[in-house]
């Protein structure tokens, strides 16, 4: 009887669009009592509206954080329907995902990044790891915008599981792809990432090397000022300037 009481209080989202990020962000930090509540009172604005969801707005597509965050949202809704006698958001959903693999992709990226957020990287990883091969039997530009996105991740749940020789080969594997796709941002960030792999693992000559190639990267893209605070943390001279350096033999 308290439950209902409480439940009559909660007033329905007056908007399709709040009400969608309102239930994201609430599968997005795990409070299950809100997103609960949110089903439960907007139960049939829910089902009538999922499908216009199912569109992701363009500002999401370019962001690939928003984007994870997004395609979990979308799974954590679907799921608790097809838990709750409302299966059709979750065959409509699957639907989807079979016209285009790249949105179970989103999906499935979406659910190791909730987990990453749990620090469950083990498990993350394991879907990461399936996403990967997945991804890499297949071929298009979808394949170089997702696949590095992929390894990427994975080399993180490696790196904070402790496997620092597998973080390092699928780091790796990142950093190619973004060099064969020309992504400068991704090329900064998995060159940073290797050189702190390459530190905890004691190659100090090594983890030089990516730290010089990413702040060289960082210089040539005009973001002088954040290439010379990175060389300030690490000690790294010149502070300002081009380095020329060879990657040590292994």
């Amino acid at each position: 009887m308290a439950w209902l009481k409480f439940l009559k209080k909660v007033n329905p989202a007056s908007d399709s669009r709040v009400l969608r990020d309102e239930l994201f962000n609430a599968a997005g930090t795990g409070d299950e009592a809100a997103f609960d509540t949110m089903c439960l009172v907007n139960r049939d604005r829910i089902v009538c509206e999922f499908k216009t969801w199912q569109k992701v707005p363009a500002p999401v597509r370019a962001d690939r954080e928003a984007l994870a965050r997004y395609a979990h949202g979308l799974t954590a809704v679907a799921d608790w329907f097809a838990r709750n006698d409302a299966p059709q958001l979750m065959e409509a959903f699957r639907g989807e995902e079979l016209k285009n693999p790249s949105l179970r992709w989103k999906v499935r990226f979406g659910e190791a990044d909730a987990l990453k957020a749990q620090s469950r990287f083990t498990e993350a990883g394991e879907i990461l790891e399936d996403l990967a091969k997945g991804i890499s039997s297949c071929r298009g530009s979808a394949v170089e915008r997702y696949l590095p996105m992929v390894h990427g991740s994975l080399g993180e749940c490696f790196f904070r599981s402790g496997r620092f020789d597998r973080a390092y080969e699928t780091t790796r594997a990142a950093l190619d792809g973004c060099q064969r796709s020309g992504d400068i941002e991704g090329i900064i960030a998995y060159c940073g990432n290797l050189a702190e792999i390459c530190a905890v693992r004691g190659e100090a000559d090594e983890a030089r090397y990516w730290l010089i190639v990413t702040t060289n990267a960082m210089i040539q893209t005009g973001e002088s000022e954040r290439a010379a605070e990175v060389r300030r943390q690490h000690g790294l001279e010149p502070v300002e300037g081009l380095i020329v350096a060879k990657r040590p033999q292994s």
